[in-house]
């Protein structure tokens, strides 16, 4: 490498001039809780044994869970039905089994669309196609009976309210007009009930049976579920030690643990494509050191190479899948050891979401968040919804660099700074890397700057030290010399202070970020 530092004010520049740790006094939370599995077998159902046989031997399926016992009776005396659960809780085939038990063999192509299902990404049908053919063999579809929408609530995040609305009149159109013998059956199964989502059972549901899985059922509609085999941490960190915090982890993790297996959320696209290109770089292949496989998913990501990602990852035992909110959402990933939470959810329920990818259908998974000194309230709000999160040491994780980075003995902080310093030489050398992190700098700025006003009292744009998250970037310019291209720039280019009337305009600042989520 071409530059040579002295390591003693490298040191202090990593280590010194944080802000200070803030003690988080322990909320008292009666957690809402769901039973994953049921004492029933699938062949207690009234379902034909042919369906039994597939369940049972090709999946290797004999016992429910509680969301499948529940549901599929139900649905099974052709009811309508709204069902609260957490997700990882088999809901997939909690309405997939029914619908296959109502389809008669003499049905053909010609005779039209037989079962539709919404769900909100790509991955997600996917996955679900997945399941109905592991389950149908060669059977033919015809003539819809069955509306489905899954992961309703976050249909409705993500915007697609008037799309479902008009998706639902078409098909009501169809079915008056074409005269559909019998009544359709509408399922919307979701892992919280909002407004919207009770607004839209209200337009799609005919006198549904409300499912919901929490014990207690006199609980407050506010809590919310998280499955009972999951470990929930929260991690302090200075803004300059992210970086090398995450680095730690993953290091430690997929080298000397054996919980090899890592899902990380992102808030934006350029942050994932920055940190998955940084990391496959300095960290996939070390010297006398086990390789770590990274891979990326976003929603700006041809479809080809998304499904092979989603795929790969899913079938491997250990590796990295960096990704956005939207990418991840409903992906049933099988054995995810942890989540990190490197950039916060917004709400409760997206934390609930970002989780729900781990500790699913009876397996233990553990999850971790990241918050900076000033986002610790974030906690509160989490026990408010009846979610327990314990606090750890990011020492603890820094600590572990001292064996998974350093071949000759260093201190922590020696450790940490040789990693950081290896990121920063890496970006100072490649022209095409140093874009990547102007940019994925950038696009975590604006989408922190654009978010609602109704969370700010915890996640406060004016908290944010800009220069201190530069560093966590692997960047050595101060702020005002990071502009929007990823290049030094012109003055009323630079994303600090937000100082034009555009920048300030909050529906466009939205937009943006809306655009680089995903």
């Amino acid at each position: 490498m071409s530059h040579h530092h002295n390591n003693t004010g490298l040191i202090s520049s990593l280590f010194f001039k944080n802000p200070e740790i803030p003690s988080v006094t322990k909320d008292h939370v009666e957690a809402a809780e769901e039973n994953v599995f049921s004492s029933q077998s699938f062949s207690a159902l009234k379902i034909h044994r042919f369906l039994v046989a597939t369940l049972e031997k090709d999946l290797n399926l004999k016992q429910m869970t509680e969301a499948q016992s529940r549901t599929i009776p139900i649905l099974l005396d052709k009811k309508d039905a709204l069902v609260k659960s957490q997700t990882g809780s088999g809901k997939t085939l909690a309405y997939a089994i029914p619908i296959v038990e109502s389809i008669t063999p003499k049905i053909d192509r010609t005779s039209g669309v037989f079962a539709l299902v919404i769900v909100p990404t790509r991955e997600l049908v996917l996955q679900t196609y997945t399941w109905f053919t592991k389950i149908l063999k060669n059977l033919n579809l015809g003539r819809l009976h069955w509306l489905v929408m899954d992961e309703a609530d976050r249909l409705l995040d993500m915007g697609y309210e008037k799309d479902v609305a008009r998706i639902v009149s078409i098909v009501q159109e169809h079915f008056v007009k074409e005269g559909s013998f019998g009544r359709r059956q509408n399922v919307m199964v979701s892992a919280t009930l909002s407004k919207g989502v009770e607004k839209l059972a209200g337009l799609t549901l005919t006198d549904p049976e409300h499912i919901k899985l929490s014990e207690d059922d006199s609980v407050n509609q506010d809590q919310l579920v998280t499955p009972t085999n999951l470990k929930q941490w929260y991690l302090i960190v200075p803004p300059k030690l992210r970086l090398a915090t995450l680095a730690a982890f993953i290091l430690w993790k997929c080298t000397i643990s054996t919980e090899k297996k890592v899902l990380i959320f992102m808030t934006t696209q350029d942050s994932v494509d920055y940190h998955a290109e940084l990391f496959n770089r300095v960290l996939a292949k070390r010297e006398d050191r086990p390789s770590i496989s990274f891979y990326k998913l976003h929603g700006n990501m041809p479809q080809k190479d998304r499904t092979s990602i989603f795929k790969e990852f899913r079938d491997t035992e250990s590796g990295v899948l960096l990704c956005t909110d939207v990418a991840a959402r409903g992906l049933d990933l099988s054995s995810i050891d942890w989540i990190v939470q490197y950039n916060p959810p917004v709400t409760a329920e997206e934390y609930v979401h970002r989780v729900g990818r781990t500790a699913r259908v009876g397996k233990c998974g553990q999850a971790v968040i990241f918050l900076a000194p000033p986002e610790t309230d974030f906690i509160h709000r989490l026990a408010n919804r009846g979610i327990s999160v314990v606090e750890k040491n990011p020492d603890a994780i820094l600590k572990t660099l001292t064996t998974s980075w350093s071949k000759v003995p260093q201190t922590m902080e020696q450790a940490a700074t040789a990693v950081q310093l290896c990121f920063e030489e890496y970006v100072i050398e490649s022209y095409n890397l140093y874009e990547m992190a102007t940019k994925g700098y950038v696009s975590f700025v604006r989408s922190y700057a654009a978010l609602p006003k109704d969370v700010r009292d915890v996640f406060n744009f004016q908290s944010l030290h800009l220069g201190h998250y530069a560093k966590s970037f692997a960047l050595r310019d101060p702020p005002t010399q990071i502009n929007t291209a990823g290049r030094m720039g012109q003055r009323n280019d630079r994303v600090q202070p937000f100082n034009t009337a555009r920048q300030r305009n909050p529906a466009l600042l939205k937009r943006a970020a809306a655009q680089a989520l995903g």
